[in-house]
């Protein structure tokens, strides 16, 4: 555990670990210090967490997690959540009165948002001021068990000059959630606030909260290319498997120190993606229009799919007067009749590149039951990767990479999904395609 708050004091200061349990633990401090200049503009670090389990909703409140009073700097709060329902905990919007207010200067819509991540991200991230470091369940129809979110104001702390108040609309229709809350602040001597020691709820024993026991993280961890480079390459002939990411927009190639355009009017690979989401497609001459949200790269004539649904997320649909044009909304979810299905399928035009990359997103931030077992691509000249195994689960790499090489003009790429059972859906997020170098 490391703490890199700045923790001025004007004399002496003291540094205690207290522990509250019955077993030994053994432990080691290090505390690092500097020279400090106090004076008149200077102000102590406050840092206070206290809990209420379970929050006894409903009926709706606002829950505080601090009122101070005096002058000083609001820099962050860290929430730990326990549920033991699958419900979403976080509706509620953060109410921060400043100098007294009695109406909130700060009004947001829902804590996904306060903490940085709308419509609640099913998986853990990090990055400098927001993160979600813990979750115990998986996907966004359960989210029982523990769960931690951060938020550091390094860039909006929050000035007052006489009091500030933090409260949280506790929105649980069903009972059983729990909050526990630490909030981080900067004050001038002689500021005080709402929070006292709570020796009775730090010594309340976590098998209290029965009912769940701790899931175990689905799926097989692939290796990071990011991190320890390209993995060994599967397939045979045009086709090669080349690695797996997790979640990340940009990557790089062994041969090069960055990605590549493929072309002058558009910038592939680490920014050029080709997502399902609300394009266009003109089945007269078999491209997608103009004005279309995604395009593709100049050397690929035409793409189609396959046995995509006709209802809910990845559905196509016509407008009016526009009867050879297919628009495409959401993830493209395909039924898998024979457990395995074609879904994607494009054909290569005019100036292939002798080697190019394409990336398969799939879609699994929604459930984790439609993301299939295997994915494979295959060519018209022979070229097949084989059954690529799939994760199940967004805490782990759900980006897939390929590198076709000695196509030409005219030869057909096939994107196939292979599912557990007959007449699951198999889904996929999005396409991207990158140039490779041939040094």
């Amino acid at each position: 555990m490391i703490a890199k708050w700045l923790m001025p004091y004007k004399k002496s200061a003291t540094v205690n670990l207290k522990n509250y349990g019955i077993e030994e633990v053994d432990a080691e401090l290090i505390v690092a210090t500097e020279k400090y200049d106090w004076n008149e503009n200077s102000m102590y670090f406050h840092a206070k967490w206290h809990e209420e389990a379970p929050l006894n909703t409903p009926p709706f409140k606002d829950w505080n997690y601090v009122t101070i009073e005096g002058k000083g700097l609001y820099v962050g709060d860290v929430l730990t959540i326990h549920a033991e329902n699958p419900q979403w905990w976080g509706e509620g919007d953060e109410k921060i009165y400043i100098d007294g207010e009695k109406f909130p200067s700060h009004l947001g819509t829902g804590l996904e948002d306060y903490y940085g991540y709308a419509w609640g991200m099913a998986n853990f991230f990090n990055s400098p001021f927001i993160s979600m470091p813990n979750r115990d369940a998986r996907g966004k129809d359960n989210w029982t068990g523990y769960t931690t979110v951060s938020r550091i104001r390094l860039l909006d702390a929050i000035p007052f000059k006489s009091s500030l108040k933090l409260d949280i609309e506790a929105w649980q229709t069903i009972g059983g959630t729990s909050y526990s809350a630490t909030s981080f602040w900067y004050a001038y001597p002689g500021t005080i606030d709402n929070i006292k020691t709570d020796e009775e709820t730090i010594l309340r024993k976590l098998p209290d909260f029965s009912g769940f026991n701790l899931l175990k993280s689905p799926g097989k961890k692939y290796s990071n290319p990011s991190e320890k480079g390209l993995t060994k390459p599967l397939g045979n002939r045009s086709i090669r498997q080349v690695g797996n990411h997790l979640d990340l927009i940009k990557w790089k190639h062994k041969e090069i120190e960055k990605p590549l355009d493929i072309d002058s009017n558009n910038e592939y690979g680490s920014s050029g993606y080709h997502f399902f989401v609300v394009k266009a497609y003109d089945h007269r001459n078999q491209l997608f229009v103009a004005d279309s949200l995604q395009s593709l790269p100049n050397f690929v004539k035409s793409i189609s799919f396959s046995n995509v649904t006709r209802n809910g997320r990845g559905c196509v649909f016509k407008m009016p007067n526009k009867d050879s044009i297919s628009y495409f909304s959401g993830a493209i979810e395909s039924i898998c009749r024979n457990g395995e299905s074609e879904i994607i399928s494009f054909t290569l035009g005019d100036n292939v590149p002798l080697k190019f990359r394409i990336g398969i997103m799939m879609d699994n931030v929604q459930s984790f039951d439609k993301v299939g077992e295997c994915l494979r691509v295959i060519s018209s000249d022979g070229g097949n990767s084989g059954n690529i195994p799939l994760a199940k689960s967004n805490r782990y790499p759900d980006w897939y990479f390929f590198d076709l090489s000695g196509l030409s003009s005219g030869e057909t790429i096939t994107i196939k999904g292979k599912t557990k059972n007959t007449n699951d859906i198999f889904s996929l997020g999005a396409l991207v395609f990158d140039k490779i170098s041939e040094n």
